[in-house]
């Protein structure tokens, strides 16, 4: 007997029902697309995490995650200060990233996420 493996989408609605809200419906889409691992890097979460938002099971805080879908996943184009027009998912990893001081472009892209950046969700450099 072969055993037919559930999309992310058909898990989503199983735990859901059939109106989920439409962050979970873009990350399940995402993970479907592209695969748990990859859709994780981007909002900055594991995969084990997504799979349990999806199904139900997840016991945290549902808004934190939620507000990672919507900015690394929801989002257009925006208008970054320093490389112009990105897309929202590569300024939420460019948000997360680290400085490395060595690179004059990193400490202008860091600076800027933390100097009042509008598309910025991170805090300003003390």
């Amino acid at each position: 007997m072969t055993r037919t493996a559930k999309t992310m989408r058909e898990k989503l609605t199983a735990a859901w029902g059939e109106y989920p809200a439409s962050w979970l419906v873009a990350l399940a889409e995402a993970a479907d697309e592209r695969g748990t691992k990859s859709v994780a890097e981007s909002i900055g979460y594991s995969p084990s995490l997504i799979s349990a938002v999806v199904n139900g099971s997840y016991n945290g805080k549902l808004l934190h995650v939620e507000k990672a879908v919507r900015e690394a996943l929801m989002r257009g184009i925006v208008g970054c200060p320093v490389l112009g027009e990105i897309n929202g998912e590569k300024c939420a990893l460019i948000q997360r990233r680290k400085l490395a001081a060595t690179n004059p472009a990193s400490i202008r892209l860091f600076k800027a996420c933390r100097n009042g950046c509008p598309n910025s969700s991170v805090r300003a450099a003390s």
